[in-house]
């Protein structure tokens, strides 16, 4: 595996881990109370939370329902959270921004994207937040 698909790899799971501590204490749950209902440790829950490492399907499946999330959200970032609310980094909607011309313009654009395209800016604001957030 090159360097590119090493980093794209480490990246997902990074995001995973902040949909999963996300969801977590939205659902107001320690990594012991999540990891007793899931049957695992809460060393895993931690390893997941930090990006160390990704559930298999079935552990997937199961943190899913047990958080009240869906699981294409949960693993992929795909669709929506199922959550009430999410927070900055997770889940970017770009169709609920203010109304300055430039907001208007990058709204506009941004519906006309594929959901596959979305999910990329989504990423890339993401990233840049993340960066920004770590220097300052």
């Amino acid at each position: 595996m090159d360097k590119v698909n090493l980093v794209m790899e480490k990246n997902n799971f990074i995001r995973f881990g902040k949909r999963l501590r996300e969801a977590r204490k939205s659902s107001k749950m320690t990594q012991v109370e999540l990891a007793s209902k899931v049957g695992l440790h809460q060393v895993q829950i931690a390893d997941y939370e930090k990006g160390i490492r990704k559930p298999n399907e079935s552990n997937m499946a199961k943190l899913a329902q047990v958080l009240g999330v869906d699981p294409v959200w949960l693993s992929l970032g795909q669709g929506e959270s199922g959550m009430e609310f999410t927070t900055y980094g997770s889940h970017i909607d770009l169709k609920h921004v203010d109304s300055n011309p430039v907001s208007i313009s990058l709204s506009s654009l941004y519906s006309e994207l594929s959901d596959e395209d979305r999910l990329l800016v989504n990423e890339l604001i993401t990233l840049i937040y993340e960066t920004r957030n770590k220097k300052g």
